[in-house]
């Protein structure tokens, strides 16, 4: 029995010895993962929201009626809001810190000449995927270049939405 347990002994011993250096090179393998997975969660955070103000610009473009300018488009300062709700606005609030991008408000500063266009301006503007919550800040009447104009201020937040809603598609430049 004695002979026995020696040389099970022995097996397992070299077995442990052998399973040692797997198990390192296990350690060292899932170590890499973790620190790859982390890397890729940064990347993904960066691409997220990276094309986050091309859209906003885009669909403020396209809903822009004739006969309105803007003079400002910018972000207000992130806030903490509760759930539900969307964070305030405060006045002259122009800073650009990294903003939460579902929490993310942003005010279009413009003029128009057609009342009517303001409104179909806001319609057109909540029509939009990326955009929501459009009111009305302020509206006053103004001279411009002789004539009254209708300057405006909407507030609007930025929406995140469905992936369904999004088209990619490769940016290709042809040479001749």
């Amino acid at each position: 029995k004695s002979s026995t347990l020696a040389e099970r002994e022995v097996q397992a011993v070299a077995d442990s010895t052998r399973f040692a250096a797997v198990l390192r090179q296990r350690a060292q393998a899932e170590a890499k993962r973790d620190s790859v997975q982390k890397q890729l969660e940064v990347i993904k955070a960066i691409d997220a929201d990276r094309f986050i103000w091309p859209h906003v610009m885009d669909e403020v473009s396209r809903a822009l009626p004739p006969y309105t300018w803007l003079k400002n488009l910018i972000v207000a300062a992130p806030q903490t809001a509760p759930a539900g709700t969307g964070p305030a606005i405060a006045p002259g609030d122009t800073t650009t810190k990294q903003v939460v991008p579902e929490l993310m408000r942003f005010r279009v500063v413009g003029q128009t000449v057609d009342i009517q266009a303001l409104t179909r301006f806001m319609k057109l503007l909540e029509a939009s995927p990326f955009i929501q919550s459009v009111q009305l800040a302020k509206s006053e009447m103004a001279m411009f270049d002789g004539k009254e104009v209708t300057e405006f201020i909407l507030d609007a937040t930025f929406e995140r939405p469905d992936s369904s809603m999004i088209v990619t598609a490769p940016v290709s430049v042809s040479v001749r």
